[in-house]
């Protein structure tokens, strides 16, 4: 698909994404004091997504990198922490984590269109948080993505 090769291109900033998606990702710090980001801290990092009524209806592709200094967390509940009603991401290696969003009248009455998943910091430093995609099944030219950001953990 169209992602997979400018994924590990500089060109890749320059796509547009299409205008019928929306994409935004959000960090939050759900464990650790003060409002820092710092080892030890536990994350909640969440996909909110929509779709235009006329945006092709179906499945469309979630993946996100974990940034450097982060650890995915396969066992949320073992923190005290709640999934819910947000669609769940997966750890499909290398640092990818992946999901699903459907785009249909049926789903919109089921979802709250977001997903989520939980990190664990384990390294200090500045690290960068790669944009999030999300992409078509049907038509990979279909997609939207997130901004290029910096995460920045101290002790």
């Amino acid at each position: 698909s169209i992602i997979n090769y400018y994924v590990v291109n500089d060109e890749f900033n320059k796509l547009e994404g299409d205008k019928r998606l929306t994409l935004k990702k959000s960090i939050t710090k759900t464990k650790g004091e003060g409002s820092d980001i710092k080892l030890g801290d536990i994350l909640q990092i969440k996909l909110d997504y929509d779709f235009k009524t006329e945006a092709p209806e179906g499945c469309y592709n979630l993946t996100d990198h974990i940034p450097s200094g982060l650890t995915y967390i396969d066992n949320p509940s073992s923190y005290g922490l709640i999934i819910g009603n947000h669609g769940y991401m997966y750890d499909s290696g290398n640092n990818i984590v992946k999901g699903c969003a459907y785009h249909s009248d049926w789903w919109r009455r089921y979802s709250n269109n977001s997903s989520i998943y939980y990190v664990k910091v384990s390294a200090v430093g500045k690290y960068v948080n790669e944009p999030s995609i999300m992409q078509s099944t049907i038509d990979p030219t279909i997609f939207q993505k997130t901004s290029e950001e910096f995460i920045n953990i101290s002790k």
